[in-house]
């Protein structure tokens, strides 16, 4: 029980992380200069690529699931205070500094979180197999529909 309520915790908190997260992605664009934004989400899926292919299982494998969660969630808050603070500049060259730093670290983030989010997916199955007297093809397909369900129902 109290892994499985552990695992909704993560869910809850992921989805919520992510649904703030794509916000600044969806209104860059009418709010700050387009070039900025432009070059900015632009910025933010290289260095999620990037990430992804480069960082995100060697962070993993050195700080464990919760750690590369944790890593994710905070470089996206980064992420989203840069932006914030970007607002709040003109055209001038503070606008380009902040937002585009900051969608650095949300390209970061992105390519750890998704990996770390394997990670303790596959960990907790594991375990709930374990504990639970189920195949780990049940527990894959029950965490994977409480997770579905929560982040859909949240991150939207």
């Amino acid at each position: 029980e109290e892994l499985r309520s552990n695992f909704e915790r993560m869910g809850v908190l992921f989805a919520l992380n992510h649904g703030v997260v794509t916000t600044p992605l969806a209104v860059a664009t009418s709010i700050l200069s387009s070039d900025v934004a432009n070059f900015g989400n632009g910025l933010l899926y290289a260095v999620t690529l990037l990430s992804s292919l480069l960082l995100g299982a060697p962070l993993v494998g050195k700080f464990g699931p919760k750690g590369g969660l944790l890593f994710g969630m905070l470089f996206y808050c980064i992420y989203v205070a840069s932006f914030a603070g970007s607002t709040l500049f003109g055209l001038g060259w503070e606008q380009w500094t902040l937002f585009l730093s900051g969608s650095a670290c949300g390209g970061l983030a992105a390519g750890v979180l998704w990996t770390a989010q394997g990670a303790y997916f596959a960990a907790s199955a594991t375990e709930l197999a374990s504990v639970s007297g189920t195949t780990r093809q049940e527990a894959t397909a029950s965490l994977a529909g409480q997770f579905a369900f929560t982040y859909l129902l949240l991150e939207v």
